[in-house]
């Protein structure tokens, strides 16, 4: 393993067996890159393997292809002699040069794990899970792997990290089609974590309740508000309500009803009343909040008389 210098001309770019990403780069990367080069220099120098009859690229594509482009003759590279080293060294030197810098997206951690088992044994595998902030346990690689199996609108969206690792793995149990529409709707929506969550496993009981897909689940909803003038977090926020209202009619009336009932008294501040969690009966919690003990001491003789010693004992 040594610096050198060649022709980024002679690295075979066509040739993408290491690389981590089936996405093209996006003109912001680009941009990224270019203005990094210019300003800095070439900080990470690209991580290429010597072969007998040509240079394979590993790592540091974005900046080979700027090479290309701006027509430069030289580059310095760090090279491996591929005669001199083992797979697994390989793709130690791999994860290591992806890492500098920046953490792995969890797509980029499916894909190397992947291409690594195709070369590696699986205990060589393992060893990476460390490497890359992991836990060094079998189920760990399966999930991992598993996200491969996501359309790739939703692989995209898990890398670019619109949508969250949980709630691409609960998309797993959806249709290809399902799992593109509710991604959109997560990026459209802009949903955050625990909405992501709540819309994904709410569709996913209607799914099974009704016998119906994602589709027509949410065609229900759009058709419901045609016409409606919504921002984002009002789109946001009317949808998840509506599932919520489809899932679990009674408890959403009981907490409407609930809410009202809160109005009506129009409590002072410091003055809150709850509920039991799943309104399983009618017992509501009163809580005043007192700044000192002595504040409550002072009070406590009327609120007594107030209460009843009977309902106290």
């Amino acid at each position: 393993m040594n610096f050198c210098c060649i022709d980024p001309a002679d690295i075979d770019l066509s040739d993408t067996r290491f690389s981590l990403l089936h996405f093209s780069s996006s003109p912001h990367t680009e941009d990224n890159t270019t203005g990094d080069v210019q300003a800095l220099g070439l900080l990470h120098p690209p991580l290429v393997l010597k072969q007998e009859k040509n240079t394979l690229l590993l790592s540091g594509r974005e900046y080979v292809e700027f090479a290309v482009k701006n027509n430069k003759p030289t580059i310095t590279v760090l090279a491996l002699d591929q005669t001199k080293v083992t797979s697994t060294f390989i793709f130690e030197m791999l994860l290591q040069h992806k890492q500098l810098g920046k953490n792995l997206s969890s797509i980029e951690q499916a894909v190397f794990i992947k291409k690594a088992l195709s070369q590696c044994s699986k205990d060589e595998v393992l060893a990476f899970l460390p490497m890359m902030g992991l836990k060094k346990k079998n189920h760990i690689l399966n999930e991992l792997i598993s996200l491969l199996d996501l359309s790739s609108t939703a692989q995209y969206a898990l890398h670019s990290g619109a949508l969250s690792l949980r709630g691409a793995k609960k998309l797993l149990c959806f249709s290809k089609d399902d799992q593109n529409l509710l991604t959109r709707t997560i990026t459209e929506l802009q949903l955050g974590g625990s909405k992501q969550q709540m819309l994904i496993e709410a569709v996913s009981e209607l799914c099974k309740r009704e016998n119906n897909d994602a589709e027509k689940i949410l065609g229900l909803w759009q058709q419901q508000e045609i016409g409606k003038q919504y921002n984002g977090p009002q789109k946001a926020s009317a949808l998840l309500k509506w599932l919520k209202l489809r899932c679990s009619p009674r408890a959403t009336a009981a907490e409407d009803e609930f809410q009202n009932f809160c109005r009506q008294l129009s409590l002072p501040k410091g003055v809150t009343i709850h509920h039991t969690t799943a309104f399983e009966n009618d017992q509501i919690t009163l809580t005043i909040d007192f700044a000192t003990k002595k504040q409550l001491a002072a009070l406590w003789p009327q609120l007594k008389e107030c209460l009843g010693t009977s309902h106290l004992s």
